[in-house]
């Protein structure tokens, strides 16, 4: 899998806001849909592309226990989403010596991203384009001398949206991680993910893999040394007792660097693409009264983003294409109206006439 983080596994990983919020609500729907969707796409499949083994975030200092206290007190989630266990618990769990609480999402997991691609790619309704070309009537793709037209476009190439001569500024920017891979031979390996500042995952074809760094001033996927004794730094410190700094960077196997896209809301772009000039115009009214109700805004035909899944792509991913597919075919959208607009596109424009300010392309 080429492009995003790269990832060779990825975490159904959500990190939950203080407080009972919208983004607290679309979140728990995200990752609800998407255990649901990737349980059922693995009973379809006899390749194993999917682990639901259990995330665990542990509470390993004073300041994550209090999070994790203010969760569970605020948000009342059946145990059968999430639960808090103590460090007994999580011992039989993981298979470790854990020594922290944490929260458990007994439904979650995670997966191995070539599998998965490879069994989407088996589909009878998906044929793999690798060579494009916009016209201003409709979009074009050329492969092996074939042209075909296509009925709608998902435009989904992350930060690289913005190289497109389209005429609607997203504010999303690169961020750069990079996880680094463990010989599993000389460890005891967690039946679980594990999560603090940072993550480790059980084996995946004789490896460990930890991670993953955070960089916001660094776009070049890169690999680093460095960046893998700060993740083993980091994971000495929040998985107490299970190894050493020493011992970890001795057994470094290999190290992947990836660049994520995220918004400026952290929240993904998924959704019908505006046109500017003519919402600008059309949501006018918004500058003197920002409470007022809109009405259906003002899109190019067929064209649709799918962008900014920053480090919860798994976790949202599922949950968008319901929304594309729901809104592509015209159906009744199963996603409650807030949280579709949570996710549209047309958000950044609206919350800018809000303020009083137009939307610029400049």
């Amino acid at each position: 899998m080429q492009g995003a983080s790269g990832q060779k596994q990825l975490i159904m990983y959500g990190k939950f806001p203080q407080q009972y919020t919208p983004e607290a609500r679309l979140l728990i729907q995200a990752q609800l849909y998407a255990q649901t969707f990737f349980s059922r796409e693995q009973l379809s499949s006899g390749n194993r592309f999917w682990h639901t083994c259990g995330v665990v975030h542990l509470a390993w200092n004073e300041k994550e226990r209090a999070k994790q206290q203010n969760v569970v007190d605020r948000f009342e989630l059946p145990e059968t989403f999430m639960y808090q266990a103590d460090a007994n618990k999580l011992k039989g769990l993981s298979g470790l010596d854990i020594q922290d609480s944490g929260l458990v999402f007994p439904q979650a997991g995670w997966l191995d991203t070539e599998a998965f691609s490879k069994h989407v790619l088996e589909h009878d309704n998906i044929e793999l384009i690798n060579k494009r070309e916009y016209t201003h009537q409709d979009w074009e793709s050329d492969a092996l001398l074939n042209s075909m037209n296509a009925d709608a476009t998902i435009i989904c190439n992350a930060v690289s949206y913005q190289d497109l001569d389209i005429n609607y500024p997203l504010p999303i920017k690169p961020l750069r991680g990079q996880t680094t891979q463990l010989s599993s031979k000389s460890f005891a390996t967690p039946k679980t993910v594990l999560c603090g500042e940072g993550y480790l995952c059980p084996t995946l074809h004789g490896e460990l893999h930890i991670g993953a760094s955070y960089d916001l001033n660094n776009s070049e996927p890169f690999e680093s040394r460095e960046d893998d004794h700060a993740n083993i730094e980091k994971l000495v410190t929040w998985l107490k007792g299970w190894s050493d700094q020493a011992t970890l960077n001795e057994q470094v196997s290999g190290r992947h660097a990836g660049i994520r896209t995220t918004s400026n809301d952290y929240t993904p772009i998924v959704g019908k693409l505006p046109r500017t000039s003519a919402m600008n115009k059309q949501y006018s009214f918004l500058t003197k009264n920002a409470k007022q109700e809109t009405i259906q805004g003002r899109y190019y035909d067929h064209t649709y983003l799918n962008l900014a899944y920053g480090s919860k792509g798994l976790t949202y991913s599922p949950l968008s294409a319901r929304l594309l597919v729901d809104t592509i075919s015209s159906s009744s959208i199963g996603l409650p109206h807030e949280q579709a607009k949570q996710l549209s596109p047309a958000r950044f424009l609206i919350k800018s006439l809000k303020k009083g300010h137009f939307y610029s392309t400049n």
